[in-house]
């Protein structure tokens, strides 16, 4: 589908959007909301996303309490006992995850005698020593509970948050960011609905880089007699990483997709936000503001053989394809040029006519944008 966003005269410059189609969203990989029938155990639990991931073990006093959660109610103070569900795998250097821990609330009285401590750990392995590549902690004492990151380097043995009651009923959020793309992690977490970054943007230790995200592991350790840790869910997700042109939404119009049109002020490729003729994915391709009213992007001109030329500004973006077009009658175009940043840099380009002058008595040259 073409649109054609201004109007044509004898040597004026056009341009034509091509329609190109939405871009993907975010996706759960794995979700383990726990709304199971009272007491089931961990292996009984499903997961809503991938049904074969399941736990493979159960741990005593750990099973779902009938209200869509979780309850961890161990007793032991001398021995870890740990569940684990295969996830993966995800290999390194590939891709964006996030673990999701909803936590619904806590009663852990006396926790410097009981230890009671949760564990949430992602690893290479089920439930070896040296597997690990990243761990959030909950760990009471009496003086309240703190939350930890770590992962296989010593490094990255972080106490981020201390000082939380020993009882509460209001959803606790923890969220875990790992980029794979650049070995980073991030940690932030959601209290009476305000989401605080706790550990921003970090290098993840080599050890951890390296490995293969493949299990989840659920691990616990401390009498919880008397108490209480009750876990709403636990949601694997894999975000996308933004392309430029999302990039570009977000920052003008708040959303990464194309809203269908005509939905006026639409971030449709097709749309034209400011009403100055010119499409949005042409002010994205031409580096102009599509909430700023502007001239055309285009320059026509003549070389000194009199010949048309086109200049224009290009973005680095290899997605896009420029193509400038001649035509004399407006019903048939040929390609005078046709490139992408990836064949051609980024920044002014002059594009020259193939035509020669004096071969016909008028000439057309367009711009067309594709992706």
């Amino acid at each position: 589908m073409h649109f054609r966003s201004l109007r044509l005269a004898p040597g004026v410059a056009a341009l034509v959007l091509l329609a190109a189609p939405a871009l993907a969203s975010a996706q759960a990989l794995h979700a383990w909301n726990f709304d199971d029938a009272v007491g089931t155990l961990l292996p009984g639990v499903a997961n809503s996303i991938t049904p074969a991931a399941l736990f493979a073990t159960d741990i005593p006093g750990v099973a779902t309490n009938g209200s869509g959660a979780l309850s961890i109610q161990y007793n032991n103070i001398a021995t870890t006992a740990v569940s684990y569900a295969p996830v993966g795998p995800y290999a390194p250097a590939t891709g964006i995850y996030t673990l999701t821990i909803t936590v619904a609330g806590w009663d852990l009285p006396s926790g410097t005698t009981n230890l009671q401590t949760v564990y949430f750990d992602l690893r290479n392995a089920a439930a070896t020593a040296a597997s690990l590549v990243t761990e959030l902690t909950f760990l009471a004492s009496d003086a309240g509970v703190s939350v930890r990151y770590r992962d296989s380097g010593s490094a990255n043995n972080n106490i981020f948050l201390t000082g939380l009651p020993t009882t509460r009923s209001t959803p606790f959020i923890l969220t875990l960011t790992i980029n794979r793309n650049t070995n980073t992690f991030a940690v932030s977490y959601t209290d009476g609905g305000v989401t605080t970054v706790a550990i921003p943007e970090k290098a993840l230790s080599t050890g951890s880089a390296g490995r293969t995200i493949s299990h989840f592991d659920l691990r616990t350790l401390g009498n919880f007699t008397g108490g209480s840790f009750t876990v709403d869910s636990v949601v694997l997700a894999s975000v996308p990483v933004l392309t430029p042109l999302q990039t570009w939404r977000q920052s003008f119009f708040q959303t990464t997709e194309p809203q269908t049109e005509p939905v006026t002020g639409s971030s449709a490729d097709a749309a034209d936000f400011d009403s100055d003729g010119i499409p949005n994915l042409v002010e994205y391709a031409t580096g102009t503001n599509p909430a700023l009213p502007t001239l055309s992007p285009l320059a026509l001109g003549r070389d000194a053989e009199g010949r048309l030329t086109l200049g224009f500004t290009t973005i680095a973006d290899p997605a896009l394809t420029y193509t400038v077009q001649g035509s004399v009658d407006l019903i048939d175009w040929t390609t005078v040029s046709s490139f992408t940043s990836a064949t051609l840099p980024a920044g002014l380009q002059l594009v020259t006519d193939t035509a020669i002058p004096g071969d016909g008595p008028r000439r057309f040259l367009r711009l067309s944008v594709t992706r």
